[in-house]
């Protein structure tokens, strides 16, 4: 009995072994430290005064499907001129990029937009929502 068992046992591990030998690579790879975006920590919200001479302006990004777009959302947009902060949250039931960055004021966002739109992704403005009395 112990013998059949043994049997059995390296039946199925051939076939696991071979899948395991020729399954293609991940589809999906994380986007790690890209653009020098911090890692570890990529501001949800913008908090705190603005600086002096900066207006705060909030976009939305269609396309991310995790945590590590954000981290390429957030390195991206800091490498826009006239930024001085940005925050980046992704929303995974949305699979929405919701954004905030300081502006310097007289700035066109246009740039801002531009830049966060590309592979995967379209950013635009985020406008709220109308509110009926």
């Amino acid at each position: 009995m112990k013998h059949l068992l043994i049997l059995l046992l390296a039946c199925a591990a051939a076939p696991l072994a071979w899948i395991g030998f020729t399954d293609p690579a991940p589809d999906h790879v994380p986007h790690g430290d890209v653009n020098g975006a911090d890692p570890v920590h990529v501001p949800r919200v913008l908090m705190g005064e603005a600086p002096v001479g900066a207006s705060l302006y909030e976009f939305v990004v269609d396309g991310p499907c995790c945590d590590g777009c954000t981290q390429k959302l957030y390195g991206t947009a800091l490498e826009v001129a006239g930024i001085e902060g940005v925050a980046v949250y992704f929303d995974g039931n949305e699979k929405l990029a919701y954004g905030q960055a300081w502006i310097k004021d007289g700035q066109d966002s246009e740039p801002l937009l531009t830049a966060l739109t590309f592979e995967k992704y379209t950013a635009r403005e985020c406008k709220p929502e109308s509110v009926e009395h």
